[in-house]
């Protein structure tokens, strides 16, 4: 299961374009160890997954996708809170409803809920 506590960890071993693009910034001194989730998916995760979305990678963007329903359906709140603060809501900045094809139920869930606090 998805912990806050976990959460960079298990992304690293499930995605492994995070995980390079996650290692490469450590290196570069752009984030630290000590960054929390929130910062990590706001400068590493969703950017990542806007360009997939952008070059149309379709294979990436599922597998991004899959896993942004994981942690929407995670029973720890701040993993929801991520999913939903720093994925989700730049998101629907960026491309407004027309990634909801991509969405799980959950990941559906937290997505509506935001549009409605955005709007």
């Amino acid at each position: 299961m998805i912990t806050y506590d976990n959460l960079i960890k298990t992304t690293k071993e499930k995605i492994p374009l995070f995980a390079i693009r996650y290692d490469d910034m450590l290196h570069k001194d752009i984030i630290d160890k000590e960054a929390g989730n929130h910062i990590v998916f706001n400068y590493v995760f969703t950017p990542i997954l806007i360009d997939l979305i952008e070059n149309k990678e379709e294979e990436e963007i599922k597998k991004f996708f899959s896993f942004v329903e994981e942690m929407a359906s995670s029973e720890d709140i701040r993993v929801t809170e991520v999913c939903d603060q720093s994925i989700l809501e730049l998101l629907y900045d960026e491309f407004g409803d027309d990634i909801e094809e991509y969405f799980g139920e959950k990941t559906k869930e937290g997505f509506n809920a935001i549009k409605e606090y955005m709007n």
